[in-house]
């Protein structure tokens, strides 16, 4: 008896395990979607085993002018109903890797970024790099599994904005320099867990932050926080609070960005600037953890339990730390904006959102 070979585990979709509802043909190689993984990562993966970006990759399948960062977010169900019967994959298992609903497009991460540590075990368990899910996303900042702060910087060429790490090389995602073409050397510790204004990121602040990124994310899909926050009504969620705390940093920083909204979302509304906002998302990923370890701090309900005080040096002298407070968190912000920061952290908590 010629003994038929288990494709279950593979990581590529081979043999009787290809075939496409109703006998219809499909690509000879496509990965499975790793847990956590999001679905640009996965056509990224997918494309490269035929040496293709996404852009051509879904050109090839007739969905030209989508690209895959629309897919973690968007409900693009042609592209989807299209790749289901091209690759094999029941529809209702690729609408899963999105990363949040198209509402919370703003929060998605504009730079590339990782946790050092997951994409080493990755590289080492599956062969190649791929993306998580949280990494896409703007409430993400430290990494819930290793506690450590994301990383968004390529360790050899020091540059954002290339897609270094995720370079396609012989059919695979490889950890490679763009700017170099060198393999990048993941082991060693890499980037120290330092946040500005003199924050510090330890087992008790990663505690308050993954609190606040689990509300955040259950708010967005439509399920209550479990806790409560400054601010918070059934009229207002708590991403619209530090979304305006957001803006109190950078006005009070004097730090200035130039956004790029996503060309979907703004297609998709005739007003979009009055729907614009500032998001953790469009920051970098240090100041970005140290606005959220702000919010996380000076939103939470103060009757949730006794906490050790956290200290900063909002003046960027180690010697002068002091507790962060509402009281020190008003004297750092710009009189003109300090009636606005009040009000928020000065407001009570709210009611779990319906």
């Amino acid at each position: 008896m010629v003994s038929t070979p288990d494709y279950r585990h593979s990581p590529l979709r081979v043999g009787p395990y290809a075939s496409g509802p109703g006998n219809r043909a499909v690509l000879p190689l496509v990965p499975r979607p790793f847990a956590g993984e999001a679905c640009s990562s996965w056509l990224e993966r997918l494309g490269a085993r035929s040496d293709l970006t996404t852009t051509q990759l879904l050109s090839s399948f007739g969905c030209s002018g989508v690209s895959a960062h629309d897919l973690d977010w968007e409900r693009d169900r042609r592209t989807v109903s299209v790749l289901a019967g091209v690759i094999g994959f029941p529809a209702a298992r690729i609408t899963r890797l999105r990363c949040g609903p198209p509402a919370s497009r703003l929060w998605e991460r504009a730079e590339r970024a990782w946790c050092r540590i997951c994409l080493r075990e990755g590289l080492m368990r599956d062969g190649e790099a791929w993306t998580q899910r949280c990494w896409r996303m703007g409430w993400a900042a430290v990494c819930r599994r290793h506690g450590r702060l994301l990383e968004a910087v390529c360790p050899r060429c020091r540059r954002t904005d290339l897609g270094c790490l995720f370079v396609p090389r012989a059919g695979r995602l490889r950890a490679i320099c763009r700017q170099r073409d060198e393999a990048v050397n993941l082991w060693g510790e890499g980037v120290r867990a330092e946040l500005p204004w003199g924050l510090r990121l330890d087992a008790v602040e990663r505690t308050h932050l993954v609190a606040l990124e689990r509300d955040w994310a259950r708010g967005m899909r439509g399920y209550r926080p479990l806790r409560r926050w400054r601010g918070v009504s059934a009229v207002r969620s708590l991403a619209a609070v530090v979304e305006d705390l957001v803006l109190l940093v950078l006005i009070t920083t004097r730090t200035w960005i130039q956004p790029a909204p996503p060309l979907r979302w703004m297609v998709a509304r005739s007003n979009w600037l009055d729907n614009f906002v500032y998001t953790p998302a469009m920051l970098p990923v240090r100041m970005a953890a140290g606005t959220l370890l702000l919010a996380a701090r000076l939103l939470a309900d103060p009757l949730h339990g006794a906490e050790p005080p956290v200290l900063w040096s909002p003046s960027g002298h180690a010697a002068k730390r002091e507790a962060l407070n509402a009281a020190s968190f008003m004297a750092w912000l710009e009189p003109g904006q300090r009636s606005w920061g009040g009000s928020l952290t000065a407001a009570p908590p709210g009611p779990y959102q319906n």
